[in-house]
């Protein structure tokens, strides 16, 4: 957890109503109370809590710290290096650019890191995290979760539930509306590695065919007896698996670490079946 701004600006407390708070240049407190509040950091390191009701969070500038609380609310970071805790509702938190901390909290939150090195942990419900740009830790918590990466060398832990994790880019989401769709290059970034675990729990992990790409995936934690998964584009033609290293027409692509017990018959979800189904 990012340490809290020493305040030493404005102080903006909000009532029992539907409030706005714009702070000003330096470190700010501003707390919205009770109702749908407005808050707005501006510049300097600020601290900003939503208190109860649907809260708009804005940190802007500087390295700030913002808290949800109770609520449906919405936090976006700005630019610097973020901390963001949703704490209770259905939270929406987006990083922006730096190095951003964001937590979830109890409820199915939504968590985007945007661009820098950041790191997500989703906590307890069903929640949706995406890394963006740069080389991101994902932890889904507790709950059935969806793990997106995105690019740069990320790593990825489901934790307990039925979680979906997925590597590399191609995905484009709305996540904070409930909706995402699979859109775009199916193919990893150059180079890219990443670190998928699944936890407990029958998870899925989606790999991209990556072709002429140096990068691959690795699998810490697969488990047929606990229901996991493997979904590849295209067909079974396109795959060959040696030992615990799985090839894309000649290339690696994913590594099974201490496991040899995966299977292309048995274990895998081809999305070229899925989109016939479809």
């Amino acid at each position: 957890m990012a340490n809290i701004p020493i305040i030493t600006g404005d102080y903006l407390i909000g009532s029992d109503g539907k409030d706005t708070l714009i702070g000003d240049a330096g470190n700010d407190y501003l707390n919205g109370g009770a109702g749908n509040d407005y808050l707005n950091g501006g510049a300097g390191n600020d601290y900003l809590r939503g208190g109860a009701g649907k809260d708009y969070l804005r940190g802007g500038f500087g390295n700030d710290y913002l808290r949800g609380d109770a609520g449906k609310d919405t936090l976006n970071g700005g630019s610097g290096n973020d901390c963001l805790f949703g704490d209770a509702g259905n939270d929406c938190l987006n990083g922006g650019s730096g190095n951003d901390t964001l937590i979830g909290g109890d409820g199915n939150d939504c968590l985007n890191g945007g661009s820098g090195n950041d790191s997500l942990n989703g906590d307890a419900g069903k929640d949706t995290l995406i890394g963006g740009a740069g080389n991101d830790t994902l932890i889904g918590g507790a709950g059935n979760d969806i793990l997106i990466g995105g690019s740069g060398s990320d790593i990825l832990i489901g934790g307990s539930g039925n979680d979906i994790l997925i590597g590399g880019t191609g995905y484009i989401l709305s996540c904070c509306s409930g909706k995402y769709s699979l859109q775009g290059d199916q193919d990893s970034i150059d180079g890219q590695r990443e670190i998928l675990t699944g936890g407990m729990g029958a998870d899925t992990f989606v790999l991209r065919e990556g072709e002429n790409n140096p990068g691959y995936t690795t699998i810490t934690d697969f488990n047929r007896a606990e229901g996991d998964k493997v979904q590849l584009g295209g067909t079974i033609r396109n795959y060959r698996l040696s030992g615990a290293n799985l090839y894309y027409n000649g290339d690696l692509i994913a590594v099974f670490q201490d496991d040899t017990s995966f299977s292309l018959k048995l274990d895998t979800i081809f999305q070229a079946e899925l989109d016939t189904l479809a």
